[in-house]
């Protein structure tokens, strides 16, 4: 026989059972494999970002143009964000990319990045 310490005699024991474990289980969803499903939805687990319906219907949204409502249709733009925009753009003129954005207090890269496609500079 095989002479082995302590821990590899654990070892030996674990992988053991770690393989008729397996093999159990590759035997019963090979005789009943409709029982057993590869892939599960779980409904409502997370929430996914939903984007406006109306700012994918009309296009990106003129972010040098739009009043208050208008921004806080966007994703992530509540009355406080828009109002901090609109200040923005009345102390510092129209921005000139989306990246400008950033520039807004309470805005960040994060925010830009997930409106980027969703705003234009018309």
């Amino acid at each position: 026989m095989i002479d082995l310490n302590r821990q590899e005699g654990i070892a030996v024991l674990f992988l053991s059972a770690a393989l008729l474990v397996g093999t159990g289980v590759a035997i019963i969803d090979h005789l009943d494999a409709e029982r057993f499903e590869d892939f599960h939805v779980v409904v409502g687990a997370v929430e996914a970002p939903s984007v406006p319906v109306a700012a994918v219907a009309t296009g990106p949204l003129a972010i040098n143009r739009a009043d208050a409502e208008q921004l806080q249709s966007l994703p992530y733009i509540g009355p406080r964000m828009a109002a901090a925009i609109i200040e923005y753009r009345q102390v510092h003129g129209p921005f000139s990319s989306v990246d400008d954005l950033n520039r807004v207090s309470g805005i960040g890269v994060a925010t830009v990045e997930r409106l980027r496609l969703l705003v234009s500079m018309d």
